[in-house]
C-alpha cells in the first residue's frame, strides 16, 4: 500500500495552475528531522482539483500542515544528459495544524476540515488529533 504522513511548515504559499480539465496547485514543506542536528528535509507536494482550490485559498507559507497521501516517482534527463528522479506526495488529505501567530494585519480565514470538503475521502473519518496521537493541543 501506497500511503504517506507528513507534518512540517510550508516553505511558499501554494501556486495554482488551471489547465484544460484540471487544477493543481504545489507547495513544498520542511519536515524537521528528529535528530540532533535539527535538520530538515524540504518535500513537494502537488494536489490537485477541489483540494487544490483548498490549498490556493488557506495555506500560507509558514503554516504548520498534516498531509496524508500517496508517493509517486518521476524521472527526466536534464539539459546535461544526467538521468533525475525525485519523489512527490499526491495529496489526497491535508489540514494546518497549528495556525501561525497572526500578523498585525491579515487575519486567518475560517476554513472547512477536509472532512466536510471531501466526504467520500476514505481517509477522512480518521480525526487529525487520532492520526497525530494528540488528545488536546500541545503547548509550544
Amino acid at each position: 500500500m501506497n500511503s504517506c504522513f507528513f507534518s512540517g511548515r510550508l516553505t511558499d504559499d501554494p501556486t495554482l495552475n488551471e489547465y484544460q480539465n484540471s487544477k493543481k496547485c504545489f507547495f513544498s514543506v520542511a519536515i524537521q528531522n528528529n535528530s540532533k542536528d535539527k535538520t530538515a528535509m524540504f518535500m513537494e507536494f502537488n494536489a490537485w482539483d477541489a483540494r487544490a482550490d483548498f490549498c490556493a485559498q488557506y495555506l500560507k507559507k509558514g503554516m504548520r500542515v498534516f498531509a496524508q497521501g500517496h508517493l509517486v516517482s518521476s524521472s527526466w534527463t536534464g539539459r546535461d544528459g544526467k538521468k533525475n528522479n525525485k519523489f512527490v506526495c499526491v495529496v489526497d488529505r491535508i489540514e494546518p495544524v497549528f495556525p501561525p501567530k497572526p500578523a498585525a494585519e491579515p487575519s486567518i480565514p475560517d476554513m472547512p476540515s477536509s472532512k466536510e470538503l471531501f466526504p467520500s475521502n476514505p481517509t477522512a473519518s480518521t480525526t487529525l488529533d487520532d492520526a497525530l496521537g494528540f488528545e488536546e493541543e500541545p503547548m509550544f
